[in-house]
């Protein structure tokens, strides 16, 4: 049912939904602020921190695919794995991102 309503809502008041409406939402947001019905975003994680740590990881990418083409073994496989586990980079943490 409120799967419904918002399709129904979007489709009726939203420019993305429809593209002959007029965009609403500074007129939505406000008010629906002031009820308490949503929140301003507030990231908890530096998106600058994000981008360099996903750099950081795409080299990485980029290195092994750069090598001969291999098949890994498990242990390779296992190896990454558990970096990915214990890695401190935040894209790899719990937290996640809006």
């Amino acid at each position: 049912v409120w799967r419904t309503w918002v399709k129904s809502f979007l489709c009726e008041n939203c420019s993305l939904y429809q593209k002959r409406k007029k965009c609403r939402c500074e007129n939505l947001v406000l008010p629906s602020l002031k009820q308490g019905w949503i929140e301003k975003y507030a990231p908890k994680i530096d998106p600058e921190i994000i981008e360099k740590e996903i750099n950081l990881f795409n080299n990485e990418v980029q290195l092994y695919k750069s090598l001969p083409s291999i098949e890994p073994g498990q242990s390779v496989i296992e190896k990454i794995k558990n970096y990915i586990e214990i890695s401190s980079l935040t894209i790899f943490s719990k937290i996640k991102v809006k």
